[in-house]
């Protein structure tokens, strides 16, 4: 771990900053596990408020998922980034209070942050289009959709992108070139490039 501002959005590495090495090395294992169970849980509490056991029982069958164990958790982690982001726009549309809505933005932008410092697209993309799937029918639903708006949001949006700014600018100016040769290499830069060649209907 570096002690650099992008730590901020890597809550697996805190305590390496703080503690002794065993307590970290605890902390960055088990991390991944509960705020994956945190983040599904949250969101599941925002879309299906009052369903808490039924929320309970989808978020553990979500972690504990076969593909989700099989590489420790971190599919939670990621997927812990993508609910957060939502379930905070959800709330920031919800509720009236200023202060409120711009801590909302302010949890979407370290969310924003954490998720795409994972550097794993594969799984970043797919999470953030099925949330926003998800949020764009809680919108229609509840009819959010009436309080989006620049009167309303301007200060919120001035929040979430001060915050990723300060985030992401430092960070890509420190990791730039990193950032290039992973961009550069056969896998997973190439990834994009490589596979994937089968029509829509194959």
């Amino acid at each position: 771990p570096v002690f650099h501002v992008a730590s901020l959005v890597k809550p697996p590495v805190w305590l390496f900053f703080f503690g002794d090495m065993p307590r970290a090395l605890a902390w960055y294992w088990w991390t991944p596990l509960f705020m994956g169970l945190a983040g599904v849980f949250v969101l599941l509490q925002t879309i299906w408020r009052g369903q808490t056991s039924i929320n309970v029982a989808a978020t553990i069958l979500f972690v504990f998922s076969m593909h989700a164990t099989a590489f420790s958790y971190w599919p939670g982690y990621v997927a812990s980034f993508c609910c957060f982001l939502a379930s905070a726009f959800l709330t920031l549309l919800r509720v009236k209070k200023l202060w409120v809505r711009c801590l909302c933005a302010l949890g979407m932008g370290w969310s924003f942050c954490g998720a795409l410092m994972t550097l794993y697209i594969p799984w970043v993309i797919p999470l953030l289009f099925l949330n926003m799937a998800t949020v764009a029918g809680v919108i229609v639903k509840e009819r959010l959709y009436q309080k989006i708006g620049l009167r309303t949001l301007w200060q919120p949006a001035l929040v979430f992108g001060a915050f990723t700014a300060c985030i992401l600018i430092p960070w890509f100016y420190d990791s730039k070139d990193a950032l290039f040769s992973i961009a550069a290499s056969v896998y997973p830069g190439g990834r994009l490039s490589t596979g994937g060649d089968w029509p829509l209907w194959g």
